[in-house]
């Protein structure tokens, strides 16, 4: 009687240990190495995943810039995934505003973050944001999740690190300011990043 009360209690730890790996291994895009930056550095998601869950960050944690948000890095070639292209309209905000377009799209494990606004000059910097674009007249709000680069001639090219899917399973949007100061400059353009979760 003792073995079988025994062989019970370990299956019901293997249980919760399953449902725990399982839970971990489904965060996604939210904080699992408690720094709150958002940046999923757990781990790679393995083929066990299911088709649900998102796909993890690279464990390579770049350098925190505002608010301890990764650095972008340059892009320098590799094989785009096609199927993860995404495309939506950067918006301008004020008068002196600018629009564009703003496109994603994974290459290997990281995602290329595109944006091109018309006349602009720049630089001005820009962001990934949580969330989505401000009313007008509201201030931008939400944790910055990824740095992008300047905006100089009209266009920023920056790899973030995450896979493109990240982003239908949290809700980001792309602001750019009118300076090189993300925290102070007002909002010149922005562009929700396109999500089913929308």
């Amino acid at each position: 009687m003792r073995t079988i009360q025994r062989t019970l209690i370990l299956l019901g730890l293997m249980g919760l240990l399953t449902l725990l790996a399982f839970s971990v291994a489904c965060g996604g895009g939210t904080t699992d190495n408690g720094d709150g930056n958002g940046d999923g550095n757990g781990g790679d998601t393995g083929a066990d995943a299911t088709a649900t869950s998102p796909p993890r960050p690279t464990n390579t944690p770049a350098p925190a810039g505002v608010g301890g948000a990764p650095l972008p890095r340059e892009f320098t070639g590799g094989e785009e995934i096609a199927a993860t292209a995404s495309s939506s309209d950067m918006v301008a905000v004020g008068a002196d505003g600018y629009g564009g377009t703003l496109e994603l799209i994974q290459i290997e494990r990281e995602t290329k973050v595109t944006l091109t606004l018309d006349g602009a000059a720049g630089p001005y910097a820009a962001a990934v944001r949580r969330g989505g674009c401000p009313d007008e007249g509201a201030d931008p709000s939400g944790q910055f999740d990824y740095l992008l680069f300047d905006v100089v001639d009209g266009e920023s090219v920056s790899m973030v690190n995450t896979p493109a899917q990240f982003f239908q399973f949290s809700l980001a949007y792309v602001i750019v300011v009118g300076g090189e100061d993300l925290e102070n400059d007002p909002m010149i353009s922005c562009g929700n990043i396109p999500s089913p979760l929308r």
